[in-house]
C-alpha cells in the first residue's frame, strides 16, 4: 500500500506477475526491433527506438485498462504497436495522456488520489488543452475529477488544477497559433476509414461484458461499468484524433487504437457468451 499513498492514478509494475514480466520483456524486444529496424533503414536513432518501446509499453498498459480480466489482449496489442512503431513513430505524450485519461475513467487503481495527483492533473490539462487531438480526452477527465469517488476530499483542488491546467493550455495553443498558424491537416479517406475501424472496435468492446478483477486496491471488484466508459473513451479518442488530425493524428495515438482493437478481438473470440 505504500505506492497507494504516493498516487493513486500511478499503477505498480510487480514483477511477479506474469503480464508485468511480458510488459518489461515486449518493450526490450520493442526497443532491439527498432533498432534492428534502423539500422536496417541506415536511419538508427537510439532516441527514436527507445520511444517506440514506451509506445509499445503504452499499449499494453492501455490494454490492461481496457481489458483487465485478459492479460493476452495486453501482448497481442504490444504486437501491434510495434508494427505500427516501424511503420511510422507514434506520439508517446499523446498516447500517453490518453492513457491516464482511460485509467482514471476505468477506476482500476482504486484509491484516493493525493496532492502529486493533483499536481500530474494539472499538467495532464495542460497537455490535453495545447494538443487539438487530446482535446476530446479533457472531457471524460474532467468528469472524472468532478464525479469520481476516488478524488474524495482533494476535489475541490483537483477541480482547479485540472482546469487552470487545461485554460493554461488553451492559451499556449492560441498563442503559438496566432504566431505560427494552425496546422495545416489533410483529412483524407484514409483518415475516414480509420476512424470507421476505430468506431466499430469500440461498438464491439463496449457491449455488456463482466469483469471480475480486483482494483489495484484490492478493496473492491472493478466497476463494470466504467470499463465500458473507458472503452467509448478509448474509441473516442481515436476517431477524434483521426478526424482532426489526420492520418498523423491516427498515429500519433496508434499505441491506444492497437489496445482497442486487441480488446475487441479478445471480446469476440475469448470471453465467454
Amino acid at each position: 500500500m505504500k505506492r497507494a499513498a504516493v498516487t493513486g492514478i500511478g499503477r505498480g509494475l510487480d514483477l511477479r506477475i506474469g503480464s508485468n514480466r511480458v510488459a518489461v520483456a515486449g518493450t526490450g524486444v520493442a526497443v532491439f526491433v527498432m533498432v534492428t529496424v534502423g539500422w536496417y533503414r541506415d536511419d538508427l536513432s537510439i532516441l527514436a527506438a527507445l520511444l517506440a518501446g514506451v509506445a509499445v509499453f503504452i499499449a499494453w498498459a492501455t490494454a490492461r485498462e481496457l481489458t483487465p480480466d485478459y492479460p493476452g489482449a495486453a501482448t497481442a496489442a504490444m504486437v501491434l504497436a510495434l508494427g505500427a512503431a516501424v511503420i511510422g513513430q507514434p506520439s508517446v505524450l499523446i498516447s500517453a495522456v490518453a492513457m491516464i485519461g482511460i485509467r482514471l475513467v476505468a477506476g482500476t487503481v482504486g484509491v484516493p488520489i493525493s496532492v502529486l495527483d493533483v499536481a500530474i492533473l494539472g499538467v495532464i490539462g495542460a497537455a490535453s488543452g495545447v494538443s487539438l487531438v487530446l482535446w476530446i480526452v479533457a472531457v471524460p477527465i474532467g468528469a472524472w475529477v468532478w464525479s469520481a469517488p476516488e478524488v474524495g476530499s482533494l476535489r475541490r483542488t483537483a477541480k482547479v488544477a485540472f482546469v487552470v491546467g487545461v485554460l493554461s493550455g488553451l492559451a499556449l495553443a492560441y498563442a503559438l497559433a496566432r504566431e505560427y498558424g494552425w496546422p495545416d491537416v489533410e483529412i483524407t479517406g484514409t483518415a475516414y476509414v480509420f476512424t470507421a475501424v476505430a468506431g466499430a472496435a469500440m461498438l464491439v468492446a463496449a457491449r455488456p461484458t463482466t469483469v471480475t478483477s480486483m482494483t489495484d486496491s484490492g478493496a473492491a471488484r472493478i466497476d463494470v461499468a466504467r470499463i465500458r466508459f473507458a472503452r467509448l473513451a478509448a474509441g473516442s479518442f481515436v476517431m477524434w484524433a483521426a478526424v482532426m488530425g489526420g492520418i498523423a493524428g491516427f498515429w500519433s495515438i496508434a499505441p491506444v487504437m492497437a489496445a482497442l482493437l486487441t480488446t475487441a478481438i479478445y471480446r469476440v473470440f475469448r470471453e465467454p457468451a
